[in-house]
């Protein structure tokens, strides 16, 4: 009503709403309302021209859409296996708590929405490579990606025991690597001090072995 006096006095120049038509002995149904001023000889408003559009099979499908999104929104929230849902313009859609877990982000899956795959895989290159990205297409045209945990470990025990065991590895390689400087300054020492040449070529043995093992 407030819409249909401020166009009808000329104090708005258009308005637009949804409504539900309930025709008598008619199956009621959705429309798309635009007001405009009638004009008169003076092009002053002197009435309300309603133009009405049935919206009802674009409401279905639009219903449609949002169901379908949360029943997919519902599936990567529960599924113990990481997911990730890319975009065709190659952003986050959808994330669940397994990937961050895997990925060790401290942002909540919400969070990720919107966020570049690419930056969001960068920030744990070597848990990232465990999963794979599995392309969809739309009528014959890239319409984003599914990654997943790659073939052979699709079970999420196996799956986390190799995320498990890759930040077992890089722990590994970072004490190696501190051993390594700690024997190299030893060795070092060792030589300026004159120690005994068979305490010098046993420290080299060992940072030798280091080398070796990272």
């Amino acid at each position: 009503q407030q819409n249909v006096a401020r166009v009808g006095e000329g104090k708005a120049g258009s308005a637009f709403f949804d409504a539900m038509l309930s025709p008598r002995d008619k199956t009621p149904h959705w429309v798309s309302v635009a007001l405009q001023p009638a004009l008169d000889a003076r092009d002053k408003a002197a009435g309300v021209i309603a133009i009405l559009q049935d919206i009802g099979s674009q409401r279905e499908t639009d219903e449609a859409l949002n169901l379908v999104s949360a029943r997919l929104l519902a599936v990567t929230e529960s599924s113990p296996v990481a997911i990730l849902i890319e975009t065709a313009p190659g952003d986050v859609d959808l994330a669940n708590d397994a990937f961050v877990h895997l990925l060790g982000l401290k942002s909540a899956a919400q969070s990720l929405s919107g966020l570049r795959v690419d930056d969001v895989m960068e920030q744990a290159p070597a848990a990232a490579k465990l999963m794979e990205r599995v392309q969809i297409m739309v009528e014959g045209e890239p319409g984003g990606a599914v990654w997943l945990p790659r073939a052979g470990a699709d079970d999420s025990g196996e799956f986390e025991k190799g995320a498990a065991e890759i930040a077992l590895i890089e722990k590994i390689g970072e004490e190696l690597s501190v051993a390594l400087e700690g024997m190299s300054a030893i060795s070092i020492r060792a030589q300026q001090m004159e120690f005994d040449p068979a305490i010098v070529a046993h420290f080299q043995s060992i940072r030798t072995s280091t080398e070796t093992a990272m």
